[in-house]
């Protein structure tokens, strides 16, 4: 939270450099630690026996966030001028803090280990370190790389093509930038729903079914796009924005529960790690795709071969048993 207070601060000031380093930087350290990682937190600390289900609201919420603000930022921008939605964002930030310190810090207060005891804080440089040492001894184990490499491809088949490409191409087909615009947003709509529902089912049913569910489904949308992405906008984008957006961040919850139940209390922490390759991957994937359009003078490769990685990842679930840390293995699984 104080990344996001001290980096809204800086981009106010009327310099493109720190501005550029603000947002990057601070803004997105800030929204890096919170967004996923510490939701599934939250999640694992208040709700054990729904964290499917919590980990899916809350990453709805975050979608929402993404889109039921902008109109409010875009009316603010036009009347008070451009500090205006950074200001808003510092007091929605402020107003975060203090309810996080109030719920979330009774929440701390009754921690307690298997034998009834209150769990003492730990100070910062302990507490980091345990992360790192922790990291390391998860890198020895199978679950860890294969729920980094389902990451990586879902980040890469989703924001790193469709927040970087999918205007450009709609473009290059002779479809409006509006009209591209209305399909991103029922993508965004239909987020909630979908990570919502696959938050429900992975509280009830395995979650590598839902997994390979998800990423199956994915990649039928993507080879099926670069088909209906020719001329006019036409009815089949609307049903590809609808489907895409279920099954968008659909993969989040049952990533979390799979963390929880193999690694334990350090569930959350595992699950920050395997959201940076999230990161990693889409960022790769909007560097391909670029370099894809410049050369072929296309983004047709990009979408299919989208579909084939995300045809892998659905394959790749089921590489492992996902075992408990006393070797069971999971509940459904």
């Amino acid at each position: 939270m104080t990344l996001l207070l001290v980096g809204s601060a800086v981009c106010l000031w009327p310099n493109p450099l720190g501005f550029n380093l603000a947002w990057g930087l601070l803004i997105g350290l800030g929204t890096g630690c919170l967004t996923m990682a510490y939701g599934a937190h939250v999640a694992r600390l208040w709700f054990p026996r729904s964290v499917g289900l919590v980990s899916g609201v809350l990453t709805a919420a975050a979608v929402v966030g993404q889109f039921a603000l902008l109109p409010l930022w875009t009316a603010a921008m036009t009347r008070y001028g451009w500090q205006a939605p950074i200001i808003g964002c510092g007091l929605l930030t402020i107003a975060a803090t203090g309810l996080n310190w109030i719920w979330m810090g009774e929440a701390e207060d009754r921690r307690q280990d298997r034998q009834g005891r209150k769990v003492p804080q730990q100070p910062l440089f302990l507490v980091v370190g345990e992360v790192v040492i922790d990291l390391l001894r998860y890198m020895r184990r199978r679950p860890f790389w294969i729920l980094v490499l389902l990451f990586l491809i879902c980040g890469a088949t989703t924001n790193g093509i469709m927040w970087s490409h999918f205007t450009p191409a709609a473009v290059d087909c002779g479809i409006t930038v509006e009209a591209a615009s209305f399909v991103l947003a029922l993508i965004g709509i239909f987020n909630v729903a979908g990570t919502m529902a696959a938050g429900w089912l992975a509280d009830r049913m395995s979650s590598r079914v839902i997994l390979m569910v998800v990423f199956f489904g994915r990649s039928l949308t993507l080879v099926w796009l670069p088909l209906i992405f020719w001329g006019a906008f036409e009815p089949q984008l609307v049903v590809f924005g609808v489907i895409f957006g279920m099954l968008d961040v659909a993969t989040v919850p049952p990533v979390i529960v799979l963390s929880n139940r193999v690694f334990g209390r350090n569930g959350a922490i595992v699950f920050g790690w395997i959201n940076a390759f999230h990161q990693l991957g889409a960022g790769s994937m909007a560097f391909v795709g670029a370099h894809i359009r410049t050369q072929l003078g296309s983004y047709d490769l990009l979408w299919f071969a989208s579909g084939v990685i995300a045809m892998v990842a659905a394959l790749l679930v089921f590489l492992d048993r996902y075992e408990t840390q006393d070797g069971r293995p999971l509940h459904g699984e």
